[in-house]
């Protein structure tokens, strides 16, 4: 119950801030803040390269080499689409899809 009035409701929160030079960061929760350190000031970082022609991307994390594959270079890209009839609608992101189903059922919500 402590956490969950923490988090919510602001309500008794021990902050855990971030003690790199420079770095004002702070979390609610110590995995947070540990995760935190780990990707932005880690000095012995392993990082995910992706070696192609001109890209020098580089990630400390692999799901944001992933992303970057399809979203740049259009490779394993994964795609959702409208599952209602006679809609041809996909995108990459399956929020995106859901935002379009909603349209579908309360044409009011559309935009433009």
């Amino acid at each position: 119950m402590r956490s969950h009035k923490a988090a919510k409701h602001g309500v008794d929160v021990r902050w855990y801030t971030c003690d790199h030079p420079g770095c004002t960061y702070r979390a609610k929760q110590a995995s947070n803040l540990k995760g935190q350190k780990s990707t932005k000031h880690s000095t012995n970082m392993v990082f995910f390269k992706y070696s192609i022609s001109d890209c020098t991307y580089q990630a400390k994390v692999a799901g944001a080499l992933k992303r970057h594959k399809a979203e740049k270079h259009g490779i394993n890209v994964s795609l959702f689409y409208c599952t209602l009839d006679n809609c041809d609608f996909q995108a990459k992101r399956a929020w995106m899809v859901k935002q379009h189903m909603s349209n579908h059922l309360n044409p009011r919500r559309r935009r433009g």
